[in-house]
């Protein structure tokens, strides 16, 4: 126990001033529950779990600063914290840090379970890790201007209690791909949960990880492409896998269809694809099989076909999360983002396509991404299941007329929620109403119209919507209209919109009028909302 009784004071000048401060009460409690108490304080931060390495070491450093506050409270203290080897379990290396620094940390952690994470110019540093190699349960490894010949030579030690690995070699010098990990490293990983490998030829455990539940593989471009059916053998052989992140594991090698079954991944949770262009993520989408409670997101697409169906195989049927898809939204900013979003029934599973920049200079004629996906969409998904779509597209576009827009709508027959944001939604509103007389209305189950309005809407025709919809037993309950109100918008146009708010119930039966600024937003899978921004560097854009 720390003495805690001030210290004598001799100069005259200071006692005037010096004020005893009082024992510190916490350090009357026994050394046990103490120490308990520092160290839960030292986890209050969300684990690193399956982020990208070493993208995100503010956690890190944030319990490593923690950690040297305690030291400097008090000599007590310091001193249970350099005994207490939960303090040093996780381990955070940067490229100052001397290898003798690095066995000295190390030391401290006793004999507790190692998570070590390392960001070096050298793979030199792996040399203090090996007396501890048996202790490692995390080892994640970042390392400039590596060369495979040094990182296997320093990585030749068993490893038995890994369950995480991260090995990034963001420098790699193309030229030495071809090594290999060593026997003695690679035969004792078989409990290997994650891994991630940046880049990854030549260091891939064949035959040694079949228990993985999360892999990223990422940086493929500069090391001219992967084998298709190398690919496919890993993921075969982990089928517990339940989240995948491929970031540019492309081009591949030969780009034709293999004779094979495609490979069921009935854990999956997650499934990332990034830097994809549309015919890598065909082939590769054909040769997997999804369940229905997969959530699929495909980031910065590149090199876009006609419409977006091309970026799928033709026979989507073993990708089931697609199958079960009930919500649709689809948009395009005049910023060159295009973006598709389909999620299934109780937010089970979902496809995320998202170009980012890839259309930025690129000029799109009329009539070609935008509705040619519109038109596609019943090749990908069971269009006559959705009960919500939502479109998006930019003012600069010029609108389809209703007769086509009666051919993408008329199929869904279980709709019952549109939203609109169109330069002119008035020729779907004709779409909406057409049919009529034949009993043929598109849209049947429609409960619910949001549309877009910057003044040069006619309300003539929503008018006649309500109507008719009433007239012939497919009444709407609810109209929203996001009403762009500005200086240009002429007064008269008000006046319509007053005369629309006065309407009867008789007239066009009980819906409710919406109007205003705030455009609803569709809501998306919480798998996505924490990791939205901080992992994948998404927005949505309806």
């Amino acid at each position: 126990m720390e003495n805690t009784e001030p210290a004598p004071v001799h100069s005259p000048i200071l006692q005037r001033y010096y004020k005893p401060t009082s024992p510190r009460r916490i350090n009357e409690l026994p050394t046990e529950l103490l120490v308990n108490v520092l160290v839960l304080a030292a986890d209050v931060e969300e684990p690193i779990g399956f982020r990208p390495f070493p993208k995100h070491t503010r956690l890190l450093k944030c319990r490593r600063e923690y950690v040297t506050r305690i030291m400097l409270v008090c000599r007590y203290w310091r001193e249970l914290a350099l005994s207490t080897s939960q303090f040093w379990s996780a381990i955070f290396i940067e490229e100052y840090h001397e290898p003798r620094v690095v066995s000295r940390l190390l030391r401290r952690s006793k004999a507790a379970k190692l998570r070590v994470y390392m960001l070096l110019t050298s793979p030199m540093v792996l040399q203090a890790v090996v007396a501890h190699a048996h202790r490692l349960e995390e080892l994640h490894v970042s390392v400039k201007k590596a060369d495979l010949l040094s990182m296997v030579t320093y990585m030749d030690f068993a490893a038995p209690h890994l369950r995480h690995l991260s090995l990034c070699l963001p420098d790699l010098d193309p030229s030495g791909v071809g090594e290999d990990l060593t026997p003695l490293f690679m035969s004792s990983i078989g409990m290997l949960k994650t891994l991630h490998l940046m880049p990854f030829p030549g260091l891939m455990p064949h035959g040694y990880c079949t228990r993985l539940t999360h892999l990223r593989l990422s940086n493929q471009h500069a090391l001219g492409g992967i084998d298709l059916n190398e690919l496919l053998d890993l993921l075969e052989a982990n089928p517990a896998l339940e989240e995948i992140d491929f970031d540019g594991v492309a081009p591949f090698r030969d780009m034709h269809p293999i004779d094979r079954p495609p490979v069921s991944l009935r854990n999956l949770r997650l499934m990332v694809l990034k830097h994809y262009a549309w015919n890598e993520l065909s082939l590769f989408l054909n040769h997997v099989g999804l369940s229905e409670d997969t959530h699929l997101l495909i980031c910065d697409a590149e090199e876009v076909g006609e419409s977006l169906d091309a970026s799928f195989p033709f026979d989507v049927s073993h990708l089931e999360n697609m199958c079960g898809v009930t919500k649709l939204m689809i948009s395009y900013t005049a910023e060159g983002v295009f973006q598709l979003m389909a999620i299934g029934d109780g937010d089970r599973s979902s496809v995320w396509y998202d170009t980012g920049n890839a259309f930025q200079e690129i000029v799109i004629p009329e009539a070609s991404i935008h509705f040619a996906t519109l038109r596609s969409l019943s090749r990908v998904f069971v269009v006559e299941q959705l009960t919500e779509l939502w479109i998006a597209f930019p003012d600069d576009m010029e609108t389809p007329p209703a007769c086509r827009w009666w051919d993408v709508l008329w199929p869904m027959q279980s709709l019952e929620k549109l939203r609109l944001i169109l330069r002119d939604p008035g020729e779907v509103i004709g779409s909406l109403t057409a049919g009529a007389r034949n009993w043929n209305f598109c849209c049947p189950s429609l409960l619910h119209l949001g549309i877009s309005d910057d003044g040069s809407l006619f309300l003539e025709p929503i008018e006649r919507l309500l109507r008719t919809r009433r007239r012939y037993g497919f009444p709407l309950l609810s109209l929203w209209l996001m009403f762009l109100a500005g200086p240009d918008v002429p007064k008269a146009h008000m006046w319509e919109i007053d005369r629309l708010k006065r309407l009867a119930p008789s007239v066009v039966g009980k819906v409710r009028l919406k109007f205003g600024q705030d455009c609803p937003m569709m809501s998306m899978p919480p798998i996505y909302e924490e990791r939205l921004n901080e992992e994948f560097n998404l927005e949505l854009y309806y």
